[in-house]
């Protein structure tokens, strides 16, 4: 496990004007790839789990490859979806990286490189 320093301001926003009514719901998804070495033996990929606190009363919400994700969304009634910005701020405390049991045995010295693809989808309530 590898503890994370929070160096800038890491906010996921969403704005959202797409007026009042019903149906305006949405959700925000991670998914994090499969980590790979940038020298060495580059096909011993390493599985990974961000484990992110985005400061929701949820807690702590484990991005992995495994699948994505739900770290953000709309709430609220209906009468106020749709309308306005909302933030999540990443907080440093509770972040941290955590290496898959099963691929402990693949790392190597080397830097790594990850990617996290984030989804925003329109929701029905």
């Amino acid at each position: 496990e590898m503890n994370l320093s929070k160096t800038d301001n890491s906010n996921l926003t969403v704005q959202d004007y797409r007026g009042y009514g019903t149906d305006k719901t949405w959700k925000v998804s991670a998914q994090l790839s499969q980590f790979a070495p940038q020298s060495g033996d580059t096909t011993k990929t390493i599985d990974a789990t961000l484990n992110a606190n985005f400061g929701q009363a949820s807690g702590t919400t484990g991005i992995s490859s495994q699948g994505a994700q739900t770290v953000f969304e709309s709430t609220g009634t209906n009468a106020t979806n749709g309308v306005g910005t909302k933030t999540a701020a990443l907080s440093a405390n509770g972040t941290n990286l955590t290496i898959a049991q099963t691929s402990r045995q693949y790392l190597q010295a080397a830097n790594y490189t990850g990617t996290v693809t984030w989804t925003l989808t329109n929701t029905a309530n």
